[in-house]
């Protein structure tokens, strides 16, 4: 007997509602999370801006992937997502133009060049304060290189 199998596969979507004060719960969900292909770590607030709280508490997370990303390992990209970008009619990167203010330099610095990666760098950028992923990259793979590292 011949005959063909048609499979479609379609991605499964967890979310995860966490009391911005609960470390050990957005613990759990990044442990949970980290072990699904794929999976990408979306830190999403009403708020304009993050707290320096949270910041504290995104950060070490967003460097452990940038870190994992550099080796080419796999690793969950993070994204910050504030009021302005869920509550717009815009997705990134066109909301950024059209709120302006300091969201409009990364716009006009990113617009034609983004992706799952790229906007979770861009995001890092804009509410951790972090080095641009390019400017990181290239500092970073210098060090190891230096080093006699693989990377």
């Amino acid at each position: 007997m011949k005959g063909s199998i048609h499979v479609k596969l379609r991605p499964l979507k967890f979310a995860f509602l966490i009391n911005p004060g609960d470390t050990n719960a957005l613990l759990e969900a990044i442990k949970t999370n980290s072990l699904l292909w794929g999976g990408e770590i979306i830190f999403a607030t009403l708020k304009p801006k993050l707290s320096e709280k949270e910041k504290k508490m995104i950060l070490p997370l967003a460097n452990k992937a940038r870190k994992l990303r550099l080796r080419g390992l796999p690793c969950n990209p993070i994204m910050i997502l504030t009021s302005a970008e869920l509550l717009s009619d815009y997705e990134p990167p066109y909301v950024w133009n059209e709120i302006g203010g300091f969201h409009q330099s990364y716009y006009e610095k990113y617009h034609n060049n983004y992706g799952r990666f790229n906007l979770s760098d861009i995001t890092q950028e804009m509410y951790l304060g972090m080095q641009p992923w390019e400017e990181w990259y290239d500092k970073e793979s210098a060090k190891l290189y230096q080093n006699g590292a693989d990377i």
